[in-house]
């Protein structure tokens, strides 16, 4: 039985709980509930596995933005030798900042071309999986897509600050 009134919950379940009693004592209501409770027990699982997906993909986040990091520093850390003569030869700091930033940026984006296709070949397959969405959404891969690259530039950006700060006679003193 379903019963829509302007009375707030609790009156209405009474209400309904001595109607029914009246009509058939030796029958107990047995589960009186609310539209919003019954909307809610059944869309929880779907909402906590969505919580939970996102915050996997947080974490996923923020770890290929620690490994660009690492990569980035490594890569700067070994070319420090490089980045110092340059600076040493009237290089500015802002063009070896471009320089360095500019590099990672042209090898993300072909790491984002590359899923992109991996994603596009793959879309049938995942498309049971999504709702609401296709896996060809362009605005949802160009959301996403901006949000890698963003995440691996500002990743990249503290071993690049760091590659502008060389001092340019510590390479040179070392030969």
């Amino acid at each position: 039985m379903v019963a829509k009134s302007a009375v707030d919950s609790a009156t209405l379940i009474a209400a309904a709980r001595k109607a029914l009693s009246d009509v058939a004592p030796a029958q107990p209501a047995q589960r009186i509930e609310t539209m919003s409770g019954l909307v809610e027990a059944t869309l929880g699982r779907e909402r906590l596995a969505t919580a939970l997906f996102g915050a996997m993909a947080l974490i996923a986040l923020l770890l290929s933005a620690v490994g660009i990091w690492g990569i980035v520093d490594y890569a700067v850390t070994r070319s420090t030798r490089d980045i110092g003569l340059r600076r040493a030869l009237g290089a500015e700091p802002g063009r070896v900042l471009v320089e360095v930033l500019g590099n990672w940026s042209k090898l993300m984006a072909l790491g984002l071309a590359a899923g992109t296709v991996m994603l596009w070949s793959l879309a049938r397959g995942i498309e049971s999986l999504l709702y609401g969405v296709s896996p060809r959404d362009l605005f949802t891969l160009s959301a996403s897509g901006s949000a890698l690259l963003i995440a691996g530039l500002l990743a990249a950006a503290g071993p690049a600050r760091r590659a502008i700060r060389v001092n340019p006679s510590e390479p040179l003193r070392t030969d």
